[in-house]
């Protein structure tokens, strides 16, 4: 490979010499200070010519090195052309001397430059990724640390709402309680105005004077012997003076049962006498009477007292006493005006309307449709019922037995 490499070499110097050699003398001169070759062809041109230009426009075919080299002219230059770029490590001593000296360094400059400038530009997109890459992780974690804020802050709000529907829950319940509460002393305070049996085979016997000094309103007094009922009646100006309110004018949960205002008396003169009472939940006031559209509850109930006051003129009372059987319980929506009756033009339209509402009954004594013909009163219980939405559970009784007391024997 060195043998061919330097052939390679000898045969280029031997055909640079042979082709300056073969130029015209008039071509070139020796300058008579530096020696250096002048271009006589274009004396207007005063500057350098590169050797290794002009010997590429003028360079001659290669010669095999088995020919014999031409002798070179007495006017050959003294530097020899710069070879091409393969063979550019044979001459450097040739390319250092011939070729102009700012030319390759100022293009070796002008790339060191532009390599200058993309490192720069590299450093400064490189900052701009660093940057950015910083940028997105304070993003991410700011972004992270809003949702535990926001997480943070939903739990407390969720928390503060719990709180306060347990605070709420808490209230209500207790104002409930309270209200039962009340209204449990109420009807304390007023059963003490009154007698009853302990089997309820007798009317119950009543304070009447204690109590027309409470409360004049009084007009009657109930008991469902083996319930709960046992309460005095009161009849207002309006349906709604003791639906809320007390004998002793205090607002209660269940106020008192009361007859209907439009019903003239409580001595069941009218063919019907409508009375009502609350129904609560803690099976106080008329929820007996709600229960009683269940056949079986309803065959529990045999009696029904109902007792009137009678004032003498010496300021002492005696008391009417009705015995009542239940006939038959129905519902009726809340809005239903049909049963707010309380005569009719004959006794015929009166058992038609019994007869009518009997088709509606949930619960019924034996003989109701046998007894219905024969009915000249009823005393109708009414109280809230709210299996199909709000709605009223009515219980007809028949007044079966009527006794009269002069004297009421109370003490």
């Amino acid at each position: 490979m060195d043998d061919f490499q330097n052939n390679n070499s000898n045969d280029f110097r031997e055909n640079e010499a042979n082709h300056f050699a073969s130029q015209p003398a008039n071509e070139f001169s020796e300058s008579d200070t530096g020696n250096e070759p002048v271009n006589n062809a274009n004396p207007a041109s005063s500057a350098p010519v590169n050797p290794y230009e002009q010997a590429q426009l003028h360079e001659a075919p290669h010669t095999p090195s088995h020919e014999a080299p031409q002798t070179p002219s007495h006017h050959t230059p003294q530097a020899v052309p710069q070879a091409p770029q393969e063979n550019a490590q044979e001459a450097p001593g040739f390319l250092e001397s011939s070729a102009p000296k700012h030319a390759k360094p100022q293009n070796k400059k002008k790339k060191g430059l532009h390599l200058s400038a993309s490192k720069k530009q590299v450093a400064k997109i490189g900052e701009k990724l660093d940057t950015t890459g910083e940028a997105a992780k304070f993003a991410g974690a700011s972004r992270q640390a809003k949702k535990r804020r926001r997480k943070n802050i939903l739990a407390t709000i969720l928390a503060i709402i719990g709180v306060a529907l347990l605070l709420t829950g808490g209230g209500l319940w207790w104002y409930a309680q309270s209200q039962y509460n009340a209204q449990a002393e109420v009807n304390e305070k007023l059963a003490g105005y009154a007698k009853v049996s302990d089997d309820g085979s007798t009317p119950p016997q009543v304070d009447w004077a204690a109590l027309k000094a409470v409360n004049s309103d009084v007009c009657a007094w109930i008991q469902i012997p083996g319930t709960t009922v046992n309460y005095p009646v009161y009849k207002g100006e309006t349906n709604d003076t003791y639906l809320r309110t007390s004998a002793f004018g205090d607002y209660v949960l269940g106020g008192q049962i009361f007859l209907d205002a439009s019903n003239k008396s409580a001595d069941l003169t009218e063919e019907q006498t409508i009375v009502y009472g609350h129904h609560l939940n803690d099976g106080s006031m008329f929820a007996p009477v709600a229960k009683m559209d269940d056949q079986a509850y309803f065959n529990s109930i045999q009696r029904i007292w109902w007792v009137t006051p009678i004032a003498h003129e010496d300021g002492t009372y005696g008391q009417e006493n009705f015995l009542c059987s239940p006939l038959f319980c129905y519902h009726v929506q809340e809005d239903d005006r049909t049963v707010r009756k309380f005569q009719w033009a004959t006794t015929a339209d009166f058992h038609q309307y019994l007869s009518e509402k009997y088709s509606l009954a949930l619960a019924k004594a034996a003989d109701a449709e046998t007894t219905i013909p024969n009915v000249e009163h009823v005393l109708t219980l009414s109280t809230c019922e709210y299996s199909d939405g709000r709605g009223r559970c009515i219980v007809i009784c028949n007044p079966v037995e009527t006794t009269t007391q002069d004297t009421v024997q109370y003490s």
